[in-house]
Parts: C-alpha cells; sequence; structure tokens
C-alpha cells in the first residue's frame, strides 16, 4: 500500500529531481513522454509527476534537475495525492 505521504514517494533520493517553477521549489519525477503516455507524444516532450500543492499553469517555465522545461496545457490530476505536467524543453 502507498504511504499518504508524498515525501516517501517523491524522494530525491530515489526517483525525483529537484523542480523550480517561479517561487515553487519541489520535487517530481521525469519522465519522457511516448505515443503509450497517455498521447502527450504529439505536444510534449516530457511528463513531470508531483505530489499535489505547487499550481503549474500553461506556459509556466521552470527547471527539472537544472533543465529548462515549459510546461505545455494544463496540469492535471491524476490520483487523490498526485499531479501531472507536460513539459517541453525551453
Amino acid at each position: 500500500m502507498r504511504s499518504n505521504d508524498a515525501t516517501t514517494f517523491f524522494s530525491a533520493a530515489d526517483f525525483a529531481a529537484a523542480c523550480v517553477f517561479g517561487a515553487d521549489a519541489f520535487v517530481g519525477i521525469l519522465d519522457t513522454a511516448d505515443e503509450l503516455a497517455f498521447n502527450a507524444a504529439t505536444a510534449t516532450t516530457h511528463t513531470l509527476r508531483y505530489a499535489m500543492g505547487p499550481v503549474l499553469a500553461h506556459g509556466a517555465t521552470g527547471t527539472v534537475a537544472g533543465v529548462s522545461f515549459k510546461v505545455a496545457g494544463t496540469p492535471e490530476q491524476v490520483s487523490a495525492t498526485d499531479m501531472r505536467a507536460n513539459l517541453v524543453k525551453a
């Protein structure tokens, strides 16, 4: 069973990377989008999964592990605790 504590899953010691979008600094899991990744590949190159909290908006720019990205579209809630944003390299 998954812990209700998002820091257990989104841990920099495991898979998560440091993210900074505007004034929000958080950890998230970056993945390469492909045809099977919720049809994201037609408009994006990457997806970012993160714990609810930071409010990312379409067009926002920031960094994930020091690499610049731009949010493509509106992030969506994928579970009770997680969000997913589609990204393109900026």
